[in-house]
């Protein structure tokens, strides 16, 4: 396989769609496999069932469909894909030309194989759910509050989302102190 057919196939397209969508709306790996090919084109506000079964909306950006509709195209024209219909999970892997449910770990091995791929500012150690915190730690700096990113994360609790402020705050710290003139005085 040449280096440009290998970014072109399909899985490669669906590695994409899953780390745009994670990242772009916050969600956990178990509450993205939820989704089956009947849900696809998604709804700018789609309503999701989290854990402990608590439901809650989340954003779908545009460009997250684009990137799963890119995925199902080229998954039914491949050669080695395949067709789905409604009941199929909407992210699928081969397994010996058999169509299968990915799992997490899944995810989780095929985003690592990509880190060590690709050259980039990309800690070793990122994982999907890398990309959650990274969702909420942008939002927030974005000027969301604390609130806001309980509900769009799902947590039951405010103490599970206040890690956040906590990262935020030394971020802010880092900036005043790389950044502010006085920051250096000694009083």
């Amino acid at each position: 396989l040449s280096h440009d057919h290998k970014f072109n196939n399909w899985q490669h397209k669906r590695d994409l769609s899953i780390f745009y969508f994670l990242y772009s709306s916050g969600l956990r790996i178990s509450e993205l496999l939820q989704f089956k090919i009947n849900d696809f084109p998604l709804k700018e506000f789609t309503k999701i069932k989290g854990k402990g079964d608590k439901e809650r909306f989340i954003v779908v950006l545009n460009i997250v469909n684009e990137k799963i509709k890119n995925y199902l195209e080229s998954c039914s024209n491949s050669t080695n894909g395949f067709n789905l219909s409604n009941d199929d999970p909407l992210f699928v892997k081969s397994i010996k030309g058999q169509k299968k449910k990915l799992s997490a770990r899944d995810i989780q091995r095929t985003m690592k194989s990509h880190i060590e791929k690709f050259e980039g500012n990309y800690p070793t150690f990122s994982t999907p759910h890398s990309l959650r915190h990274s969702f909420a730690s942008h939002i927030l700096r974005g000027g969301a509050d604390i609130r806001t990113i309980q509900e769009l994360l799902g947590h039951s609790s405010l103490s599970s989302t206040q890690i956040y402020t906590k990262l935020d705050e030394k971020s802010l710290l880092d900036i005043y102190d790389k950044s502010h003139p006085h920051s250096k005085d000694k009083i």
